[in-house]
């Protein structure tokens, strides 16, 4: 049987460690009211602690987006016999 283990970008896993393990991961955004960013691609949780840490209102973040989720898991389900999906905080299904 082959096993996928596929997350969120929020569990800030370095490339590394998705590449060693074989880990796979769907990007979230980061919406800071004026602009959003793609986690992991457009900022890093670096940039991100550096750019948010003096603002007043914490920035929003948004679940994988339906088309980002299913794009990703019909790639990896032509690869893999079973997916495990792992998101950092509980998704609704009706956003799946």
């Amino acid at each position: 049987m082959i096993v996928c283990i596929d997350t969120d970008s929020f569990c800030d896993l370095t490339a590394s460690v998705l590449v060693r393990y074989g880990i796979y991961d769907v990007s979230r955004y980061i919406n800071d009211g004026r602009r959003s960013y793609h986690d992991g691609i457009e900022i890093t949780c670096d940039k991100y602690y550096k750019r948010f840490q003096n603002y007043s209102k914490q920035p929003t973040i948004t679940v994988p987006s339906p088309q980002n989720f299913h794009t990703n898991y019909d790639a990896l389900q032509v690869k893999f016999q079973v997916l495990f999906y792992k998101f950092t905080f509980p998704v609704p299904r009706a956003q799946l």
